[in-house]
């Protein structure tokens, strides 16, 4: 089953980068705020980062700032496509369904229903 990790960005002010293994790659949306609040994010859709992120915290070596891991998981694709993600999310924090859906070429709207954990 694929990873995905959460990670908080600490440079000046903090962001949140939520990444999905996929294609030997991680694909990074990025949220302003912590993801534990409300329901719906704006995200957005950044370069895909190396599959090491899913075990990297601490200093960046080549970025401003560091990062700490907020939550780390599996999750099963529902459905992938370019304008539309679903997917089944097992962690600590992110457990349950989560969708993304493609507002403009980078701007995502997040959608969390999350549950109890299993």
């Amino acid at each position: 089953m694929p990873e995905f990790v959460i990670l908080k960005h600490i440079a000046g002010s903090a962001h949140y980068d939520v990444m999905f293994e996929k294609d030997g790659a991680l694909k990074t949306f990025t949220l302003r705020s912590e993801p534990d609040g409300p329901d719906e994010y704006e995200a957005e859709q950044r370069f895909d980062h190396p599959i090491k992120f899913l075990d990297f915290e601490g200093d960046l070596p080549r970025a401003p700032g560091r990062v700490e891991r907020w939550d780390r998981g599996a999750y099963e694709a529902l459905e992938w496509r370019e304008d539309f993600i679903e997917l089944d999310c097992r962690a600590e924090k992110w457990n349950g369904r989560v969708t993304l859906k493609r507002k403009t070429p980078e701007k995502w709207l997040l959608k969390k229903h999350l549950q109890e954990k299993r």
